[in-house]
């Protein structure tokens, strides 16, 4: 079986402060050089140590936790076995500490919104289609809305990611609906123009009213990035492309740092 693999966060030195110096010390320690423990995120003294053994043992110049001490380590086997010291739980947190620093807000945030997306999405079969207000708000690792229509399931992915409110007055009240969704973004041209997260909006009302005026759109859905969307226009809920028998009213895209 071939060594796993993970990118490099970043070099670690002594103070280094982070997931990737945990990943780091719990692979250390499956390959029998540092004592398992309940290791802190702290690059301290006996870390530090044991990538000096490490490095002296496997002939690598005496540093801190470079590129090459990285590749060496993760074609490592676990002492006293064939698994490897890095271990699915290792790579999570290097992965996840490489990602928080090699991204910008925006991107995690927008990667978030499509995470609640695909969460919600998971569950469609026990999500119920309904218009009721307030509908439930979403978080992420909470249980999954018990019902939402399609703009309370847009709304409930920013909330889950930690979005600024995409709805005009910027409250998560679970009051939010198509109107004031289309109100707090700013319309682009196609959907060339979107990012991932952004919003897509169908249909014209023919029967105007307070809220929804004559032509504003009925139907609301979350765009996925790669030419689909995420739609909660009836139970359960789908994922089509992003034209997909509505005629579409307008692209929207939104700001979505807070």
């Amino acid at each position: 079986m071939a060594a796993p693999t993970t990118p490099l966060a970043r070099p670690i030195i002594s103070g280094t402060t982070g997931q990737d110096v945990l990943a780091v010390k719990r692979a250390l320690s499956r390959a029998g050089y540092i004592d398992w423990t309940q290791f802190t995120n702290v690059a301290g003294p006996f870390f530090m140590d044991a990538i000096h053994k490490f490095q002296h043992d496997h002939k690598i110049k005496p540093a801190g936790y470079g590129p090459h001490t990285h590749s060496v380590l993760l074609s490592t086997h676990k002492k006293g076995s064939k698994d490897w010291a890095w271990d699915s739980y290792s790579i999570g947190l290097e992965h996840a500490e490489y990602v928080l620093l090699h991204t910008t807000p925006e991107q995690r945030i927008r990667s978030a919104i499509l995470q609640a997306a695909q969460n919600i999405y998971a569950h469609r079969e026990s999500v119920a289609y309904s218009n009721r207000r307030p509908f439930p708000l979403y978080s992420m690792g909470g249980p999954i809305p018990a019902f939402i229509d399609c703009s309370g399931y847009a709304i409930d992915c920013y909330h889950a990611a930690g979005a600024r409110c995409p709805v005009s007055g910027g409250s998560y009240d679970g009051e939010g609906y198509t109107g004031s969704l289309l109100s707090a973004g700013k319309k682009v041209a196609s959907a060339h123009y979107l990012k991932p997260g952004d919003l897509i909006f169908y249909g014209y009302t023919t029967r105007p009213s307070l809220a929804f005026p004559y032509g504003s759109p009925t139907h609301v859905a979350v765009y996925d990035g790669n030419g689909g969307v995420y739609s909660n226009g009836h139970h359960p809920m789908g994922h089509y492309p992003d034209y997909y028998g509505l005629a579409i009213n307008c692209y929207v895209t939104y700001n979505v740092v807070p």
